[in-house]
């Protein structure tokens, strides 16, 4: 039985480093989509029509951001009848779901942003050097 569990844990370790790998790719894939709109070689932060493109890159990132979990909605719906059956016989309350959630998903969202920042920082323009 002690085996059995031990597989399990590395099973679930491994399927999250590949869920993380997964992540990491789709948020670079499209950064470098993003990369290429708004290429620095178009982009000069002195007047006001460029300013407007750069404006434009920051809402795309701002949507990219804001919708990248919707496919993880599923696997939100599909954890949701236990959560019923544990908050009905008050095995804990309603908060201490939803702030475990927010935990766990907290690294995720750390490591979406950061490879997005790397990837679309310093190509896109915001700023002249990456030592600044």
């Amino acid at each position: 039985m002690y085996s059995l569990r031990c597989i399990l844990f590395v099973y679930k370790i491994f399927c999250s480093f590949l869920y993380l790998c997964y992540v990491c790719l789709k948020v670079a894939f499209v950064g470098f989509v993003t990369c290429t709109l708004f290429l620095r070689t178009r982009l000069h932060p002195t007047d006001e029509m460029n300013g407007n493109l750069y404006l434009s890159c920051l809402f795309f990132g701002l949507v990219h951001m804001m919708f990248n979990g919707f496919s993880e909605l599923s696997l939100l719906i599909f954890r949701l009848p236990v959560f019923y059956k544990q908050r009905d016989n008050l095995f804990h309350p309603a908060w201490v779901w939803s702030v475990a959630s927010f935990i766990l998903r907290l690294p995720y969202s750390i490591v979406e942003a950061v490879v997005w920042s790397c990837v679309v920082y310093y190509t896109v323009g915001f700023a002249p050097g990456a030592g600044r």
